[in-house]
């Protein structure tokens, strides 16, 4: 990554996992000191909600994110359905900044007890990065109902985390993500469908 270019790490929540959010961008301060955070809001912003005294840089507003329709479009979702459909929209705008070499996304409820430098190494070649549920086969009937069958479900890829360099392929994968998610990000394992996460089987 060129120096003029930076790292973009961002999460998604709505306000009442503001304790948790704060937890996560702690620890990505730690480790990354170098990096921008942000925080893309599913709420409308409270007016106490500012980044004086947070761990995090910018709030994203949903409302400023690009969605069509944004305010309607809310109550199409429940409040896990809604943070996870808005994950798309705020990475197309982190991957349109002049200064972005790298965007990486966590879920509000995890935390960083290291650098990252080897998904940044990863990045430095490929235009996302994922991590799967699994990496090797189940060996008992009962795992691969609980493991296998699960993921073939609920979506390979744990969209936990995401990583995405600003090329022409990361941001088509953006749009095309929140297309699909605009319209179809509904936790509706039974149809197919599993929020943002399935959809990226087709990755």
């Amino acid at each position: 990554m060129s120096d003029d270019k930076k790292l973009h790490i961002f999460t998604s929540a709505a306000v009442n996992y503001l304790p948790k959010v704060r937890v996560l961008c702690r620890s990505i301060r730690e480790h990354h000191p170098e990096a921008v955070i942000h925080f893309a809001l599913s709420d409308e912003r409270p007016a106490w909600l500012t980044t004086e005294g947070e761990p995090f840089d910018h709030v994203m507003e949903i409302g400023k994110l690009g969605i069509p329709n944004w305010r309607p479009w809310t109550f199409m979702h429940d409040i896990v359905e809604l943070s996870t459909a808005i994950k798309p929209f705020a990475l197309q705008r982190l991957l349109e900044r002049e200064d972005c070499g790298t965007v990486l996304y966590f879920d509000p409820d995890m935390a960083l007890f290291s650098r990252v430098d080897d998904i940044l190494a990863t990045l430095e070649t490929s235009n996302v990065a994922l991590t799967p549920h699994q990496n090797k086969p189940e060996r008992t009937t009962s795992a691969v109902i609980d493991n296998e069958i699960t993921s073939l479900r609920m979506g390979i890829f744990n969209l936990g985390f995401v990583g995405v360099r600003p090329t022409a392929q990361g941001h088509a994968f953006a749009r095309w993500w929140g297309e699909r998610c605009y319209e179809f990000c509904r936790a509706d394992p039974h149809n197919g469908i599993f929020t943002d996460q399935k959809w990226i089987d087709l990755v």
